[in-house]
């Protein structure tokens, strides 16, 4: 009996905890954000992963030679056709991890990362509240949290994840706004709806198309004021892009114009791979796998409000598909806004069957998370062999420097990651040949081998540490220390060489 009561008790007291979270906006709203947050921390400490090469050599490496005088720089970086808008404020971030004494400083960029990309979680969740309380904040906001792509791209420096994610939160925006009487309030929204795709298209000018046709939408409400105010904190962003550019590399929207001259014009870009005009598709199609079966069906069950937002996805899906370089993340932008949709019909499937909600949230996210895990977590896995060797070997106490070896035309040269992921100051090498490997053995006392296999001549003074597939190696020169100068800018006057 008294068991009975104690057992009675505890549900009276979970639900009332339940009821203390849903019915407030704000302990909801935290909630779902600490769960994200949690979530983000667990992927950034597990899976240091890389996403592709530019994370770090177009952001990190420029930021961590701002912040702390060591960085490998590139060809687009020579010629000036890329911003300093990401980097420069990473490179603050850098200064402030140096004088709080953190010395992951990858690590923590990705924290503040991960901190950043919470307005998406966010959007989803006050999204869905305004829909319908707690039941449409947080079907919304779990696929804000376990959407593989945005939990991937949460704690990552590319441009187009960042700059995707402020599309997303205009795009809500702007359909909230659509919704909104007239008002102070409406005013508010039409203005950050304006400035989160002023900062899409000043962070990417790639999606600026995208957020030009959002724009648009702002006609249609015909509320003069709100739509001046939204158009001038548009502008807001792409203007100071165009002043950092002045500054920083000679001229205005040095980085626009410069950038499709050298990839578009000169085709620089197809140098790196072209593909067919269905790759997006066919990808992530292959990448989601069975989860691509619900989100179809969700989608097909969203109301009206879907309209938008699939019509700036698909538009972005479409320029970005007569592009002959592709990579995956270059949509980004239009796979979350589909997402989003998704998530919406999955809000509207519950409304009619609420009695499962808890069953279609749950099967949602376990499909969401193995995803995640059976897909995603193997490539980025593939694409950090060689960032998890440069990081093992600059844990080592005697480590005084890493060289990389590839092949004569230097494919492989951005297998690591480069200064900004090391925890102390170490120089890094890069060689094209065996011969030169040796000749300069004594500035370095681990190398790290690619499209070599097992190189014999290492075996005999070179112990071997670990190999993946016997394509990529780590070796350790023992009991040698590094003679010489250290010279950190060899690196990067390797790829200058080699005109990489």
């Amino acid at each position: 009996m008294k068991g009975d009561i104690r057992a009675l008790e505890g549900i009276v007291y979970f639900k009332k905890r339940v009821q203390f979270f849903t019915h407030s906006y704000w302990k909801s709203l935290f909630l779902c954000l600490g769960l994200a947050f949690f979530v983000r921390i667990l992927v950034a400490l597990l899976i240091p992963g890389v996403w592709r090469a530019d994370e770090f050599f177009q952001y990190l490496e420029p930021a961590h030679r701002l912040s702390y005088g060591t960085g490998i720089i590139t060809w687009e970086w020579r010629v000036g056709i890329r911003s300093w808008l990401v980097p420069g404020i990473l490179a603050q971030l850098m200064t402030i991890g140096q004088v709080l004494g953190i010395k992951s400083q990858l690590f923590f960029i990705r924290l503040c990362l991960s901190l950043a990309s919470l307005c998406v979680v966010a959007a989803f969740f006050w999204y869905g509240w305004r829909k319908a309380g707690s039941v449409g904040a947080w079907t919304l906001g779990l696929f804000g949290i376990f959407w593989p792509d945005i939990l991937s791209a949460s704690i990552r420096s590319l441009g187009e994840f960042l700059g995707g994610n402020a599309l997303l939160v205009g795009v809500i925006l702007l359909l909230a706004y659509r919704r909104e009487p007239a008002g102070k309030k409406g005013l508010l929204i039409a203005s950050m709806a304006g400035l989160a795709l002023g900062v899409a298209a000043a962070i990417r000018f790639q999606l600026a198309p995208g957020a030009g046709l959002a724009m648009l939408f702002f006609i249609q409400k015909k509320k003069n004021k709100e739509i001046l105010s939204a158009y001038c904190a548009f502008i807001l962003p792409i203007v100071f892009l165009g002043i950092l550019d002045r500054v920083t590399l000679g001229n205005a929207f040095q980085s626009i114009f410069k950038n499709y001259y050298y990839n578009k014009t000169l085709g620089i870009a197809d140098q790196y791979g072209k593909k067919w005009p269905g790759f997006y598709i066919e990808k992530y199609i292959e990448f989601w796998g069975a989860l691509c079966v619900p989100a179809f069906f969700f989608i097909l069950k969203a109301k009206q409000e879907k309209v938008i937002p699939l019509l700036i996805a698909g538009f972005i899906l479409f320029y970005h598909s007569l592009i002959s370089h592709k990579e995956m993340s270059f949509v980004y932008a239009s796979v979350i806004l589909i997402v989003f949709v998704a998530a919406c019909g999955c809000f509207e499937v519950i409304q009619k069957v609420p009695e499962q909600k808890a069953k279609i949230l749950g099967g949602i996210t376990v499909g969401m998370l193995f995803t995640f895990i059976s897909t995603y977590i193997p490539f980025l896995n593939d694409n950090s062999i060689g960032l998890r060797f440069q990081k093992m070997a600059s844990k080592q106490p005697d480590a005084c420097g890493i060289a990389l070896l590839t092949g004569t035309a230097g494919y492989s040269s951005f297998e690591m990651g480069g200064y900004s992921t090391l925890s102390k100051k170490i120089p890094l090498y890069l060689y094209t040949s065996i011969n030169e490997a040796t000749e300069n053995s004594q500035y370095y006392n681990y190398i790290i081998t690619t499209e070599q296999g097992s190189v014999p001549i290492f075996s005999k003074e070179w112990q071997q540490i670990k190999c993946k597939s016997n394509k990529i190696c780590l070796y350790h020169h023992v009991n040698q220390t590094c003679a010489g100068h250290p010279d950190f800018e060899q690196f990067s006057n390797k790829l200058k060489a080699l005109e990489k």
